[in-house]
């Protein structure tokens, strides 16, 4: 399994995790969102957070925290997986 920066999608608490790429390529689908504060946050380049890209992987690949997201960046993210996944509510 190759390293890659991901962004915790999901915990639900068990061994494993779901995950969404985080990549300094910019795409333009509605599906992939632009690290506003990037820099603040602990990124050291301006990234996307591929939300298309999802996996389920095992927290002991987690090495370690690179970034923490603000509240606003969160709820952005979340609006764009209820859309992209159907979701209501």
């Amino acid at each position: 399994m190759s390293k890659r920066p991901a962004m915790v999608v999901y915990d639900s608490g068990d061994m494993d995790i779901v995950v969404a790429r985080i990549t300094t390529q910019e795409y333009t689908t509605g599906t992939d969102y632009k690290i506003k504060n990037w820099h603040t946050c602990g990124l050291i380049m301006p990234s996307y957070v591929r939300l298309s890209k999802l996996a389920t992987i095992e927290k002991n690949h987690v090495l370690k925290k690179l970034a923490v997201l603000g509240d606003n960046e969160l709820e952005d993210i979340r609006v764009i997986l209820k859309s992209m996944l159907k979701l209501s509510g």
